[in-house]
Formats: structure tokens, sequence, C-alpha cells
């Protein structure tokens, strides 16, 4: 968290003021000063959540790219009914929720209630997919695309696990 510009660090101290989970924010600045430098280009991204702190991703690759934002919400966030957020904690919860929510282009849920309690109020395209992930909305981004460089090779980026277990190499493989 020490390597991040003054706002973020900012950021990240008044979240640990108030105990709310910064995991993941120093790491969502890293990745946007990164993605400054590419030349690679994208016409959608898919960002799962929990943790919460990098959902401003959303709305930095949407202006570094161009491209299309779905926030992919495993949990519930500021409205989450197992937790006891109150004051000041919700308050930041729930405008981080909300303004990061708006920034994006649709948001999945993994059932019902949870699409009814994240980021109220916020008009966005919103879909409950059981699995967290919709080939209705995944899969036309990629028709008529061809997905193979100068070298005949796919690229794919995946940032994460399919399971706690699992790693990139078991995707793959």
């Amino acid at each position: 968290d020490r390597l991040v510009n003054d706002a973020v660090r900012t950021e990240i101290a008044e979240m640990n003021a108030l105990g709310i989970a910064a995991i993941g924010r120093s790491w969502a600045d890293a990745v946007i000063t990164d993605v400054a430098g590419w030349a690679d280009e994208f016409d959608t991204v898919v960002i799962s959540c929990g943790p919460f702190a990098y959902l401003d991703l959303a709305r930095a690759l949407r202006e570094r790219f161009g491209c299309r934002a779905i926030l992919d919400f495993r949990d519930p966030y500021a409205g989450d009914p197992r937790m006891e957020y109150g004051g000041a904690k919700h308050r930041w919860m729930l405008d981080h929720e909300c303004r990061t929510v708006a920034d994006a282009d649709v948001l999945l849920a993994v059932n019902q209630q949870c699409l009814d309690v994240i980021a109220p109020g916020v008009t966005i395209r919103r879909a409950s997919v059981p699995n967290g992930y919709d080939e209705v909305f995944i899969d036309p981004a990629w028709r008529g695309r061809d997905l193979r460089g100068d070298d005949d090779r796919i690229r794919l980026v995946y940032s994460g696990t399919v399971y706690r277990t699992w790693g990139m190499e078991d995707l793959v493989e």
C-alpha cells in the first residue's frame, strides 16, 4: 500500500479507519498504472468481486480501452445482510458501491436477492447468473472477432482462480 499515489494512500487510510477491507485497492492502482502503456485493445472486461476495493477498475478500464465493463458480484457489498454495517462505514461503502456500479455497463449477481441490494437506485442493466457467467452477455462480445494474433496464438487474460484450488494452469488444461 505504500507504493500507491497519495490519493489512493489517503483512500486506503480512510477505509482502514472505518474498518473497511482495502484488499485489492493498491493492486487496482498498479493495474491502472500498468495498462496505461499497453498496446492491447479490449472490447469487454469482466470484474468479479469481492473483494470490492478494486471496483474502480471498471471506470479506469472503460476510459483506457473504450470497452464495456461487466461487474460480477459474488456477494453483496454495502447491503450484505450477513454484516452489521452502520454509520460512516455503511455510508462510505454504499457511496463507493453506487459510484462504481454506475461506472459499469452490466451488473451480474448470483441471485435476485443480491441484485436487489446492490447499488440501490442505480440504473444499470442487471441479470442474475447463478454461476457468474452468462453467454447471453459475454459471448456476443467475441462473435466475429479474430482472437488469434500474427503468431496464431489465442490471447487470454485471466487474473483469478476458477476455484480456490484451481490456478491458471488448471484453466488452460
